[in-house]
């Protein structure tokens, strides 16, 4: 059975199966958002920890770091065969005779 709701300019007939699944919808998302705020203090907080630890860490690895010590770090195995594939992309890209090999180079 419909009734009248009168917001203050319009008047409007709503049925009272509509207004009680409004507020059944509406309360289920204020407590979604709810537990949502939670969530998000949750992830803020465990973040920051992370952070302060990161930066800290990285503050003391900076006090012994030296260029000599960032070279042994480099993998320069690695940083070859990144380039010798580079070069064999480049080739391939440029050289019509090799474009059945793209496939292969990936």
């Amino acid at each position: 059975m419909p009734f009248l709701l009168h917001d203050g300019q319009e008047r409007h007939w709503v049925h009272i199966r509509w207004l009680v699944m409004l507020i059944h919808i509406y309360g289920d998302l204020v407590l979604r958002v709810a537990q949502m705020e939670r969530i998000v203090d949750s992830i803020v907080v465990v973040f920051t920890w992370f952070l302060q630890s990161h930066i800290t860490r990285v503050a003391e690895k900076r006090t012994t770091i030296t260029v000599e010590t960032l070279r042994t770090d480099i993998d320069w195995s690695h940083v070859h065969a990144i380039q010798s594939l580079h070069w064999v992309r480049v080739l391939v890209d440029y050289i019509p005779e090799l474009k059945s090999m793209s496939k292969e180079i990936g």
